[in-house]
Formats: C-alpha cells, structure tokens, sequence
C-alpha cells in the first residue's frame, strides 16, 4: 500500500508552509486522498511528482516567491501596536454582525473567546473590591454591626446591593465597550454610582466614630472620581489612593494617637510606637519622596514600590481581621493584590492577546475564592453564634432556678421559724434573746436573706437580725405587706419597694405566725440582692466577657453590675427592654454599656421575674479562637498564587 503523508508532514518534505499545501491542494497542484468523514492524505506519488515536475515547481515557487512579498508587505504597513483581533478563528474575515445565520451561543462564544475587551488594571481593583465588600458586609464585623440596628440601618442594603451590582456593571462595561459602545463612556456611569455609594458609607462610619473607614472609604470614592474624570492611567490611580493612604494615617496617628476606638490603625501603631512617633512621620515621609522619583523619573522604582505597598497592604489586611473588621480586611487584600501585580501587569496583558477567555477565568477564579472564604467564615460565625446562643440560654436556666431557690429557700426558713413551738413560746412570753437566736440563726444559714424581723399582731418589729434601732420598735401595720400577712397570706414584693429604716429598694418576703388558725404575728425579711447578684455572677464567665442581669416583672433592674441602678426602668435602647415580657427568647443588640451583644433569657414565672445572660458578639467571634485568621491567610496565599499562574503560564498551543 502506497504510504501517504498529513499536510504537516509534507510541508516538511516540500519546505512550503501547511497554508501554502493547503492552496495547493486547493488548486489542484497537488492531489489528496481521502480517509475517513472529513479527513484526508497526501500520497507518496503525489511528493514524488511535485519534487519531479519542473513547470509545477516553478509554479509554486512563483507562489512562494508571491507569499513572501505579501508577508514582507504585511509586516512594512502592520501597525506599532496590534489593533483589536477581529475573529481570526474560527471565521476569518467576519465581525460579529456578519455572523447573524449562527445560533446565538455561537456568537457569544465566538465574543468569549475573540472580542472581549481587557479591563484597565485600576477597574479590576474597584470592581473586584466593591462586589466582595458588598458581599463581606452580610458577615459580622465591627462598625459594620454597630451601625445595621441604629439609625442608618436603613441604608445599609441598599449600599451592599449598589456595590455588588456596579461592581460587576463596572468590569462588564469594560469588557464591551470597545464592541458595543464606541462613542459613549459605558463604564463612567458606574463609576459615578459607585463614588456616591462610598462617599455615603465613609460618611456613616464617620457619623459612627470610624476614622479608618471614613478614611479608606472617602479616598477611594475620591480616586474613582479622579479616574472617571481625568481618565488617568491605573498606576496613577492605585498611587494617588495609596499616598492618600500613608498621609492620612499618619494624620491619624497624630490626632488620635490614644484612642483606638476611634482608628484601629492608630491603635496598631500606637503599640509599636508608643514614645516615638516621629518614626512614623519619617516613614510615611520617605515614601512619599520615593514614591514622586519613581512617578517623575524612574518607572522601575515605582513599580517596586507598588509591590512593596502590596506586601504592607496584605499586612494591614491580616490586622484588619485579626480584630473582626472583615469588610475592610478582604477590601485592603484586594488593594494589596493589585499592588503586586502591577508590576507585572503588562506581561498579563501580553497573554491576554493569544488567551483572550483567560480575563473571564481570572475574573471568575479570583470571585470564587473569596465568595468561598467569605461563605467559610459565615458558616464558622453561624455555629460560633448557634454554640453561644446554647451556652447563653443554658445559663439563664440555670439564673432562673437560682433565683427561684432564693426565694423558695426564704420562705422555707421564715415558715419553718414561725412554726417552731420554741420560737412561738417565745414570742408569746415576749423573750426578746429567744426571738433574737432564732432571727439570727435564720440569717445565718440563709446568706440570700437580708434582714430578719419579727412583727407582733400591732405591726410592731420585736425582733431583728441584724440588730437595728431605726428598725426595732418601728410599726409597719400600714404596709401592705403587714396587711397581706395578717390576712393569713404569705407575701412577696415581686419587685423592689420601700421598706422604713432598712431599704427604699427591698424584695420583701413575709408569712404569719398562726396559733390555732389565728394569726398573731409575722416574719418578715428581705432578700439580699448583692448576695443573689453574686450567685448569679457566677454563672457567667469573666474571660468570655459575659453578664447575668435580672430584671422584675415591670422591666426594672433587680440586679446589673453596676451600682445605683436597682428599680429603675430598663433602657429602651438596651436589647435587654425587649425581653422581660417574653417568656423566653434570643436577641442581638446593644447592652447598657452599649456593647454589640447576643442575649439569651430565661424567665421565672411564679417571681414574673427574668434573667438575661449577654456576651459582646465579638467575644463569641474571636477570631484567636475561631482561627478565621488562618482562613484569610489561606485565601490571600491561593489568590495570588492563581493570579501569578495566569500571568506567568506558557502560551497556549493551538
């Protein structure tokens, strides 16, 4: 069987390119043969004819000779630089309109892969920045929370959905403006929403108190300003927000220098630099100088330093999340990424040319990975959350049944003395010692109790542990509780009233003393709230910053670590308000010292009294324990090294 070549392999035999074999075979000069559906050979014959053919070969020298010319030619008038790829393969010759007979995938797939437009580098920056901040504001992270339940919650999705959606209309703009709209500036006007969009968060997180949020935020809103309006070139842009950046820290650092509260930054530096300052202010000066030489005088070194300020953003980053501002952490990754890549950004676009699909995969690779951290972390907060709320609700059970025995337990010693045929052959003999061993036997074993009395038929106080004179001969016989007892009923005060010459804010609990089904007297006594507040102290756990506070049935506070406080009403503005009057329940909010808090109730129903157990949300998110901190690490690690992958793989083999 005559042995037959592929077209590749007799363009080497012959020393003609594959498209000149191709327009031989095309003109007949050369003859194949057919193998298969769609495929076809060169036999030996047909080499050995075209090598031996004289008129033949110079014909198809003419056509070498011809190709040659044509390609010299090609090359004198190409342009300096390659104009816009208009569909090489597979349709040659075709724009996009001319391709109207094909199914509509095709034509979107033929745009995927020969027509999209590369984004400048600055835009990958706002629009890759803005969706994954839209996107990181749903997780929970300072400022951020402390703003959603106050007056601006309103705007606060819409700010989220306006930076996700031009965020992508922004990068989508870029792709097709040169194919789509050649006269009109399609990407300024998502510019424009977005420089409102984070004019108006920097000036909530300044209403906030949040100078580092004020500042990021109102820099860049003022840089995608400058760019829509000045169009200048990306490495400018990234320059103007990054000195933006050192000078305003360092205007910061000397401001606020010790209120952290205010800028975590300046608190950051404050632990470094604590007594020297003027370190800071050489620093952010040296930069600047070298950042203006390599602007005015050597490109070299402002790429340079654009990696250098990448390297310090990642570290910023990493701070950022350290202390739970997770919008920020992931916004300034973003910004230190494109740093890095700067420098290189021109081999990027190089590839770009040949692997014109690679800005989709790219675009696509960078969202998914921080989609994923960011879903990670929602999840990781979700069952830090739903393990807290468990912890919390357990606890406040356990202050209700504490509570509870208080209570119980006073009453069980107050009835078991006014029963006692000892104590009662006293009183009737009005044995003042006798009366007063087994008022202070009651104190004694029952350290919740505050003050014992003993009250005969008069409402006259006979007795009293500890002793007191302002107490002792005093008649109480038009006090409600003395009425309540002396009509064979036991009392209890249910929430804090006066009692003379002890307390204006007691819990009062009584029972009658009964001979024969009459009552002839009273025990009386109060609860000790500082003793129950410290029983109830123990349920929670200091490290983990929690509290126990315990409010009566009319929403004041029985007990609250804070002095000065007892019987007054619960703040409206304190998350606590909101859950005496329910049964049981969970909520997230301020406390009375204005912390961000989850809470968890648990209610006394015989006492209508409530405890609530909170810890600040960002004790429950300690990322030193959540270990977040590693996720983010991981996240900045894999993105990178995505990015560099794209830029540095080889070229693609058609």
């Amino acid at each position: 069987m005559e042995k037959t070549y592929s077209v590749k392999e007799a363009s080497k035999l012959l020393g003609y390119s594959m498209n000149s074999i191709y327009s031989f075979l095309k003109d007949g000069d050369i003859k194949s043969v057919r193998i298969g559906k769609g495929k076809f050979r060169i036999p030996q014959s047909e080499i050995d004819k075209f090598l031996g053919a004289g008129a033949s070969k110079e014909k198809l020298e003419d056509k070498k000779m011809v190709e040659k010319m044509v390609a010299e030619v090609k090359e004198e008038v190409a342009p300096t630089e390659p104009g816009p790829v208009i569909l090489p393969l597979p349709r040659p010759g075709k724009s996009l309109e001319e391709l109207g007979g094909e199914k509509p995938l095709t034509v979107i797939k033929l745009w995927f892969e020969e027509r999209v437009t590369i984004p400048k580098l600055f835009d990958w920056f706002i629009s890759l920045s803005s969706i994954i901040l839209g996107a990181s504001m749903y997780l929970h992270t300072k400022q951020v929370d402390a703003l959603t339940v106050g007056r601006f919650s309103i705007w606060f999705t819409p700010i989220r959905i306006s930076l996700m959606l031009s965020g992508l209309g922004l990068i989508i703009a870029d792709m097709i403006q040169e194919e789509f709209v050649r006269y009109r500036n399609l990407s300024n006007y998502f510019r424009v929403v977005l420089f409102v969009t984070y004019l108006g968060l920097s000036w909530i997180l300044l209403q906030g108190s949040d100078i580092d949020g004020f500042m990021i935020y109102g820099l860049f809103a003022v840089t995608i300003l400058i760019e829509a309006a000045f169009a200048v070139k990306s490495s400018t842009a990234y320059m103007l927000f990054i000195q933006g950046l050192l000078i305003s820290t360092a205007l910061i650092f000397v401001l606020f220098p010790a209120d952290p509260s205010l800028s975590q930054i300046s608190g950051g530096l404050l632990l470094m630099l604590d007594g020297f300052k003027w370190i800071w202010t050489m620093v952010v000066v040296s930069l600047i100088m070298i950042t203006l030489y390599g602007f005015f005088w050597e490109k070299k070194v402002l790429k340079t330093f654009s990696a250098f300020c990448g390297i310090l953003l990642i570290f910023l980053a990493l701070y950022f999340a350290n202390n739970n501002y997770w919008d920020r952490a992931f916004f300034i990754l973003i910004a230190g990424m494109i740093g890095l890549i700067e420098p290189i950004w021109e081999l990027f676009k190089l590839k770009f040319q040949t692997d014109r699909p690679m800005v989709f995969r790219m675009f696509g690779t960078v969202l998914m990975f921080f989609s994923l951290v960011i879903i990670l972390i929602a999840i990781v907060q979700s069952i830090l959350l739903q393990d807290a709320n468990r912890n919390l609700a357990e606890k406040a059970d356990f202050g209700r049944l504490t509570a509870e025995n208080v209570v119980n337990s006073g009453f069980s010693a107050l009835d078991g003395i006014a029963q006692n045929p000892l104590f009662q052959k006293a009183f009737k003999a009005g044995d003042t010692a006798g009366m007063d061993s087994f008022t202070k036997a009651i104190f004694k074993s029952n350290a919740d109790l505050g003050i014992v009395l003993v009250l005969d038929n008069s409402g006259k106080a006979i007795s009293s542990y500890p002793f007191s004179s302002d107490v002792v001969g005093r008649y109480y016989m038009s006090e409600i509780f003395f009425r309540s007892v002396s009509a064979e009923n036991k009392y209890f005060s249910r929430t804090v009233e006066p009692l003379a010459g002890v307390s204006n804010t007691a819990i009062i609990i009584g029972t009658p003393i009964t001979e024969k089904g009459l009552v002839i007297g009273a025990m009386v006594a109060t609860v000790n709230l500082n003793a129950m507040g410290d029983r109830l102290e123990e349920i929670a756990t200091s490290s983990l910053d929690q509290k126990v506070t315990l409010i009566d049935g009319g929403g004041r506070w029985l007990f609250v670590p804070q002095t000065g406080v007892v019987g007054e009403r619960v703040a409206e503005s304190d998350t606590t308000n909101l859950l005496w009057s329910r049964t049981t329940g969970a909520e997230i909010g301020y406390d009375s010292a204005g912390k961000y808090s989850l809470f968890s109730s648990g209610k006394a129903k015989d006492l209508n009294w409530t405890v609530v157990v909170s810890q600040p949300i960002f004790s429950i998110l300690d990322v030193s324990r959540s270990g977040l901190m590693i996720v983010l690490f991981l996240l900045s690690v894999a993105v990178l090294t995505v990015s560099f992958s794209f830029v540095f793989s080889k070229k693609r083999m058609e």
